[in-house]
């Protein structure tokens, strides 16, 4: 007797390891997956503008880094004392408008230089549900509070977002010929528009990746929704907001993604990396105790002979 509907995962490559140099941008699983990787060892940078679900916005957000430009000028907005920018995350709103220009020209800048060393890229759309500002006739990437009056709510079209890709993929390759991306769809459910629009903004995103898989040999598609719809259908899997995977379903399709990616050795390293970590994060009763003091020689004898092992790769633990 079963009780779930495993999804087929495709045979991939063995696109990982751990001498690769990796990129993330997308929602707020794209985070989730990219402090994974860093954790296990791997080089990687997640969301370097912060967090964006909409495929319009990502795209803008790595067309900035790519032709290593400013930001919009006319998407600056002061409320309350704080500069943010329609095409950035909250996390990155500032004071004034010079320190938010300067700390986001180093991290375009910074980006630029590492697109071309970039040999993985992973993509996460999280919703194709987007925000349209009336007056500037462009769509936003954060809102940032303003008055909902002064948007149009869009659902945008398969199509639209395929041809907007087509034109970032050749670009991407004329800067990285030989990058490969990634692309999943985020099991973070938007019920915020309700259920019924959310299916439907998930439906166009799974069309999108479909077609731009088919497209271009350099894309796969991994399944990180499927997973959490099917396999883990299941409320105790979701976070206490019902909205968000929980940190036992993450680590589930964490584990898929590096079984369905990683070769044995590479398997092996996050293996010893886990390993590190756990003793770590260990913390002994009496701290002063000779038998503390020997197991924090243990761990340091331990990392030591790792970075022995493998002088290439960063502890992050």
């Amino acid at each position: 007797m079963k009780f779930t509907t495993p999804v087929t995962i495709p045979q991939y490559a063995k696109l990982f390891t751990h001498q690769l140099n990796i990129l993330s941008f997308g929602s707020c699983f794209a985070d989730r997956i990219g402090n994974k990787l860093k954790a296990a060892g791997f080089h990687s940078i997640t969301n370097p503008l912060g967090i964006s679900y909409n495929p319009i916005s990502i795209k803008k957000l790595l067309t900035y880094c790519i032709n290593n430009a400013s930001l919009d000028s006319t998407g600056y907005l002061m409320h309350n004392d704080i500069v943010s920018h329609f095409d950035l995350h909250s996390q990155h709103n500032q004071l004034n408008t010079n320190i938010l220009k300067t700390s986001t020209t180093e991290i375009i800048s910074s980006i630029h230089d590492y697109l071309h060393n970039t040999d993985l890229l992973i993509l996460t759309l999280g919703s194709a549900i987007v925000y349209k500002h009336k007056t500037l006739d462009t769509i936003v990437n954060n809102c940032h509070k303003v008055a909902q009056d002064q948007f149009e709510k869009v659902l945008l079209s398969v199509d639209e977002v395929v041809e907007n890709y087509n034109t970032l993929f050749a670009t991407l390759r004329k800067v990285n010929p030989t990058m490969q991306i990634i692309l999943t769809v985020s099991p973070v459910r938007h019920l915020r528009h309700g259920a019924i629009m959310n299916n439907r903004s998930k439906a166009r995103l799974l069309l999108i990746c479909e077609q731009l898989e088919q497209s271009h040999s350099y894309a796969h598609y991994f399944p990180a929704y499927e997973l959490m719809i099917d396999e883990l259908r299941d409320y105790r899997f979701m976070a206490d907001d019902m909205v968000h995977p929980s940190s036992q379903a993450t680590e589930y399709i964490w584990d898929t993604f590096v079984e369905s990616f990683c070769d044995d050795e590479t398997k092996q390293i996050i293996k010893e990396v886990n390993a590190i970590s756990k003793l770590k994060h260990h913390r002994p009763f009496f701290p002063e105790s000779s038998q503390a003091e020997a197991f924090e020689q243990k761990v340091a004898s331990t990392i030591k002979a790792f970075e022995a092992k493998y002088p290439d790769i960063t502890l992050n633990t």
